[in-house]
């Protein structure tokens, strides 16, 4: 399945999540709307793949939640890829799982340093730039404006 093909099919899930009562999508509420968004699109997904893209769509949506212990364990540094707009409802969640605000300090969304990142290679040197920052206590720029 393409990226594409699955981008779809995240936004035909996450409409229908948004359909719960009380306007909290639940975990337990994903296959079924899977379900609904493939046959709304008209797409027959293998078995196999089917799961697959269970699996992804439920780390996708629901995925941050289980940083909770991470956090609340003393992890110094936890990044997560995404935009904020993307991560501020489970900013939220985390929030409700119990992680004071101190804990959410320490998680970087969206992880590495502001180089203007656009492909895999400058996203993944951000990443470590930010990392190698975190680490030895800087945050990162230019050496010339200290």
């Amino acid at each position: 399945m393409t990226v594409a093909g699955r981008a779809r099919i995240e936004r035909g899930v996450v409409v229908r999540l948004r359909e719960a009562p009380d306007g909290r999508p639940r975990r337990e509420q994903l296959a079924a709307a899977l379900r609904e968004t493939l046959v709304d699109q008209r797409l027959v997904v293998p078995a196999g793949e089917l799961r697959l893209l269970e699996r992804w769509l439920e780390d996708r949506l629901f995925g941050l939640g289980e940083l909770a212990p991470l956090l609340r364990g003393g992890v110094h540094f936890v990044g997560v890829m995404g935009s904020a707009r993307h991560t501020a409802p489970h900013l939220a969640a985390l929030r409700a799982a119990g992680c004071s605000d101190d804990e959410l300090a320490r998680l970087r969304t969206p992880v590495g340093l502001d180089l203007g990142a656009r492909t895999p290679a400058e996203i993944a040197l951000s990443i470590l730039a930010g990392l190698l920052a975190a680490r030895t206590g800087h945050t990162g720029g230019w050496l010339d404006h200290r």
